[in-house]
């Protein structure tokens, strides 16, 4: 009967010790997604905004590096992708997405894994169009309050 709660005890404790591999794994391959994806997006903020045209899911590449850090990168065991997109909110503000996904490329059933992913976005704005409802010098009373006026209606 010890010999029993034993080996159930080493199986178990066995189990969790491919669960948390897994979960490391998977955590390694967040924060490697995280930190490409944060590149892309400071590239396209760097870009002239009137640069930045409307463009639906749109591939980068993931540095080398990267690619080679991965856990599997020897055997081709993940997919890894890098997506972005711009949208024209207004003609002072578009949005920009950026996604890095991964997935295992088959699972030990022979099936294709779903799609993890991490995602970042931020709101662009056109340069000086901040302060375009500003009041000038010399006048009186508020007219606008620049991009936080016209998010309030115009109202200080």
């Amino acid at each position: 009967m010890s010999m029993y709660i034993m080996l159930m005890g080493v199986l178990v404790f066995s189990g969790m010790a491919v669960f948390s591999n897994k979960i490391a794994l998977q955590a390694k391959m967040r924060s490697s997604a995280y930190q490409v994806a944060r590149q892309q997006m400071e590239t396209l903020k760097s870009t002239s905004f009137e640069r930045l045209a409307a463009v639906s899911d749109t591939a980068f590449s993931i540095p080398d590096d990267v690619i080679a850090s991965l856990p599997g990168n020897t055997n081709s065991k993940y997919e890894v992708q890098g997506l972005y997109n711009i949208q024209d909110s207004t003609s002072t503000l578009k949005q920009a997405n950026v996604r890095i996904r991964w997935r295992n490329a088959s699972t030990p059933e022979g099936k294709v894994a779903p799609w993890s992913e991490v995602r970042l976005g931020t709101i662009l704005v056109k340069p000086g169009s901040v302060t375009a409802g500003a009041p000038t010098s010399g006048s009186s009373g508020s007219s606008g309050g620049g991009l936080l006026g016209g998010l309030l209606g115009g109202k200080s």
